[in-house]
């Protein structure tokens, strides 16, 4: 939900930012409702929409949309947005489902690697997968569609390999206890000195 210049992919200025007070999300996504209408397009989806934004939206649209794009991993549970989104019809697409190691980690952060957890890795033995596919099972038990993103061959036949075997229940809920509300994509790319976003209104919590 943030709204660059025209002809801008990514903003590398403060003044190539436009606020959503000038062209509001809503006027945004009725010109998606029209691509769709025209046969433009299949589908519209969100990213990054707090339950907030996408009441707004379903208030006011015509089409709903199909999908919110957020970052979810046990890290990141994201349990309100996954009920609200049943209740509406309204799939959840996972990006970073295996946590994220693209990004700079302060010092007190360094046990937030996903992948190293030792309850994960406990799993991972136990089921004789890698850490990765019991990450990815666990996702997809929950109903939710998953992103993993990979340029190896052998780690994306093995990330289809992850809807192959079923935890125990108490595996799954094991992980569900390790929920910290931490995202590794928080966000402040898009606030600096002088941006018209903040994480507040980003994000709405």
């Amino acid at each position: 939900p943030i709204c660059f210049k025209s002809n801008v992919s990514f903003p590398e200025s403060i003044d190539e930012y436009i606020p959503l007070e000038e062209i509001p999300i809503t006027e945004t996504y009725s010109e998606m409702e029209l691509a769709f209408e025209k046969g433009l397009i299949k589908n519209i989806g969100v990213s990054n929409f707090s339950i907030k934004k996408l009441t707004s939206i379903i208030e006011q649209a015509k089409i709903k949309p199909v999908t919110n794009q957020i970052e979810v991993h046990p890290y990141m549970q994201q349990d309100k947005m996954l009920k609200f989104c049943k209740e509406n019809n309204i799939l959840i697409t996972c990006y970073s489902p295996i946590g994220s190691a693209l990004i700079k980690m302060e010092d007190s952060q360094s046990n937030m690697i996903l992948l190293k957890n030792e309850l994960i890795n406990q799993l991972a033995e136990k089921y004789e997968k890698s850490p990765a596919q019991i990450l990815l099972n666990w996702g997809l038990n929950r109903g939710t569609i998953l992103i993993p993103k990979t340029i190896k061959p052998k780690r994306a036949i093995e990330n289809f390999a992850s809807q192959e075997f079923e935890m125990e229940t108490i595996d799954i809920e094991s992980i569900n206890n390790l929920n910290k509300n931490f995202r590794y994509i928080d966000g402040t790319i898009f606030t600096p000195k002088g941006s018209p976003y903040t994480l507040e209104n980003l994000w709405d919590e």
